[in-house]
């Protein structure tokens, strides 16, 4: 299906990172398997399968920016199934490799999270710290839970007691007020 040219830009599809960066043109009905075909597929042994992000540009607020969790083992056995799903115009896939900082390579798409926050809006960003390996700021998509965000941090380091930990939580439902929870 080839590379985007230059004046196409409304019609394309992305990926960054890993070892498939590149544009691509958007086919009616695309889906993320296609887009991984067309830019030569995964190399297994190096691109993490547990973590993949879809940007999406919003298209009411022109450059804010929603993210979705991907299952790319999902994507990989089932083309077409549930889990692989249609692109639109702009969107972008976020691969990485299985060892890599993602709290780094997420730096500016974090960023763009925060800079989204208004009154009564909070960025959709999580913290993680402590004794896991890569510690720093993530995107938070639907459904993430405490694990998937351990995941996302690099797993667990070999001295963490994994048998506890805290949940440090802000309420802003409040707007006079804050409320802080551990949990």
């Amino acid at each position: 299906r080839g590379q985007a040219r230059a004046g196409q830009l409304e019609k394309v599809v992305s990926i960054a990172g890993s070892r498939l960066p590149g544009t691509f043109p958007l086919i009616e009905e695309m889906r993320i398997s296609d887009l991984l075909e067309d830019a030569g597929g995964l190399q297994p042994n190096y691109a993490d399968l547990d973590y993949a992000l879809l940007v999406r540009e919003e298209l009411a607020d022109e450059g804010d920016i929603s993210l979705f969790g991907v299952d790319l083992k999902a994507v990989l056995a089932t083309p077409g199934g549930e889990q692989d799903v249609s692109l639109l115009p702009k969107d972008q896939i976020m691969l990485f490799s299985k060892n890599e900082n993602k709290a780094a390579a997420l730096a500016e798409v974090v960023e763009r999270l925060k800079s989204q926050a208004k009154l009564g809006v909070l960025a959709k960003v999580v913290r993680s710290g402590g004794a896991v390996k890569f510690p720093g700021e993530y995107p938070l998509t639907e459904n993430m839970s405490i694990s998937d965000l351990i995941s996302v941090s690099g797993g667990l380091i070999a001295s963490a007691y994994s048998q506890s930990a805290e949940i440090y939580r802000i309420n802003l439902q409040d707007p006079n007020r804050a409320q802080t929870s551990i949990v």
